[in-house]
């Protein structure tokens, strides 16, 4: 398991699981010595959590299965839309009658690590999806709220191989970046 994230999708609660299928271990020391990522494919899957009353058990069902290219490396929604990151790309998708639905995709970062969805504020009227890349910058991306589709994008370089992303609320609306450097910095989305 690469990523856990629960999410709400057409009013309805899942978890959503991503996987990285990696290679043999034999296979595991060449991929590093070519500075590869050594997960080559993975799954997104939504398991709906279903509980039983007559015997108060919890079982978990997958209601959708996604093959990526990549491991996914985090989960989150924006504007009731699912979005993924894997390998170099971020994809929006559709949830409906049990198949994800991909709206449209970017793919001009080295690695899609991390996402956070920026809730609106005073400076921004709309939910943006927040995207460290895990090897050189954040970026901020601009997502229609009817179509899903990616139609703008802001880069901030200053960071390098982003580990993490948190939002955080002090006196505004912000996010907390971690890179490989233990150097945070705040962008103030206030």
């Amino acid at each position: 398991m690469s990523s856990l994230s629960e999410v709400l999708l057409n009013e309805h609660h899942y978890i959503a699981v991503g996987t990285a299928l990696l290679p043999e271990d034999e296979e595991v020391d060449l991929v590093y010595e070519e500075n590869a990522s050594p997960a080559k494919e993975g799954r997104l899957l939504l398991l709906d959590p279903v509980h039983d009353r007559s015997s108060n058990t919890w079982t978990l069902e997958i209601s959708a299965e996604l093959k990526t290219v990549g491991a996914v490396n985090d989960i989150t929604i924006i504007h009731e839309f699912l979005a993924y990151a894997a390998a170099s790309k971020v994809s929006i998708m559709k949830y409906e009658d049990d198949v994800l639905t991909e709206l449209s995709n970017f793919s001009s970062t080295f690695i899609a690590h991390s996402l956070f969805t920026a809730p609106p504020s005073k400076y921004q009227a709309e939910e943006k999806l927040i995207v460290g890349d895990g090897m050189r910058s954040v970026l901020m991306l601009e997502v229609d709220d009817e179509s899903g589709m990616i139609y703008g994008d802001d880069r901030d370089m200053a960071t390098h191989q982003v580990v993490a992303l948190a939002g955080i609320k002090d006196r505004g609306q912000g996010v907390v970046v971690a890179d490989v450097s233990y150097f945070f910095c705040v962008l103030d989305r206030s």
